[in-house]
């Protein structure tokens, strides 16, 4: 479709293509009804120079002029991000970009300092449910010995959003690594704290199958570890973790074995080690201890930056366990803030008559990612 503006010799075609609402960040309002109806690309064959262009905005406003910084979307002068190019030109004149993005190139708004995603990208991350169905790849035959093992492609998903290329991970209940592998597939520095040896050497194994370079991973301690970080002024970008449960707590099964998913597993998800969070005796100790993590994680990463955790809640002698809500609690008292839950549901769980015919008994078939951040302690 063709029409012509009667105060310039310009032509326009009509854009066909569907303009997602997510990608668009930029004010409209200044055009009148037919121009927000009609939102005009220029032919190049027609178009005057730019800036003769510009001359004729106090003559015909509004006019529609092309972007030298080619971008793909139309935008008003005066909220375009983008360039500064007609930055002192008249508030009325449109701009439409005819910039047309490379297969892998994303349009990042200069203003974004948290991480390289593009506007659709970023809204897709903020929906409260996350419906997975991840193939089981990255060594998952070797992973899978440890019951609560996190899919790579998962912590992968996470980390993007909340770092840069580059930047710094922590993860202080490594397990097998699948937030060091997440890490790894996106280009992040990452390090691990494991207190059982037997998974880091897994972890290693993994990447050598899988041609993945090691990302650092610690033995010992979390608490310990966490201590001497914080002593030597160590700070990270992002802090992602799938903490482990007290031994009254059902374990984060992750690697979509129907057989072992929503019970307490056969697998060695954890350690004999009295140092480990599982063998402590209630949940209250249970949730101390892990406040005291929380305090060192807090101390350990940079300034209005994010922690999430993965955590399954619990139906436990008849009584549901909120415990996603006790931890943002305690994560919350020393001085996190907590920004709310993505549901993570991955499919593939199988689900099971609890209950069935006399009560009600939930199937509890996601897991909560609870989404921290550090404020002022």
């Amino acid at each position: 479709m063709n029409t012509k503006n009667d105060n310039s010799k310009f032509q326009y075609e009509a854009l066909d293509e569907e303009i997602d609402f997510a990608d668009i960040l930029y004010d409209t309002s200044k055009l009148d009804s037919v121009q927000q109806l009609q939102l005009f690309k220029p032919q190049p064959s027609t178009l005057e120079s730019v800036s003769e262009t510009i001359s004729r905005v106090e003559r015909a406003i509004p006019i529609l002029v092309p972007c030298p910084a080619k971008y793909n979307r139309p935008v008003v002068i005066t909220t375009c991000h983008k360039c500064r190019y007609f930055s002192n030109q008249n508030a009325n004149t449109a701009v439409v970009c005819s910039f047309q993005p490379g297969e892998n190139e994303r349009i990042v708004h200069p203003k974004n300092k948290l991480n390289e995603l593009a506007g659709n990208e970023w809204m897709y991350f903020t929906k409260s449910v996350l419906r997975t169905s991840y193939p089981t790849e990255y060594g998952h035959n070797l992973r899978k010995k440890h019951g609560a093992n996190k899919p790579p492609q998962l912590m992968k998903h996470i980390i993007e959003f909340f770092t840069k290329t580059g930047e710094t991970v922590l993860d202080p209940f490594a397990g097998v690594g699948g937030t060091l592998l997440g890490a790894s597939l996106c280009n992040r520095i990452a390090t691990g704290i494991e207190l059982n040896k037997e998974w880091i050497d897994i972890y290693h194994q993994v990447c050598e199958q899988e041609n993945i370079p090691c990302q650092e991973m610690i033995h010992g301690d979390c608490l310990d570890v966490l201590g001497e970080m914080k002593a030597s002024g160590q700070v990270y970008d992002f802090i992602a973790t799938d903490p482990p449960y007290s031994i009254a707590l059902p374990k984060t099964m992750c690697d979509g074995t129907y057989d072992t998913q929503n019970r307490k597993t056969d697998f060695e998800s954890f350690s004999d080690s009295e140092d480990d969070l599982r063998n402590l005796e209630s949940f209250e100790e249970y949730y101390q201890k892990m406040q005291e993590v929380f305090s060192l994680l807090f101390d350990v990463l940079k300034a209005d930056k994010y922690l999430t955790m993965i955590i399954r809640d619990s139906y436990q002698k008849g009584r549901y366990i909120p415990a996603s809500y006790e931890l943002a609690r305690r994560a919350e008292e020393v001085g996190f803030i907590f920004k709310g839950v993505k549901i993570w549901y991955q499919t593939g769980v199988r689900m099971r008559p609890y209950g069935y015919p006399a009560a009600y008994v939930p199937n509890i078939i996601h897991q909560n990612i609870l989404i921290l951040r550090k404020g002022d302690k």
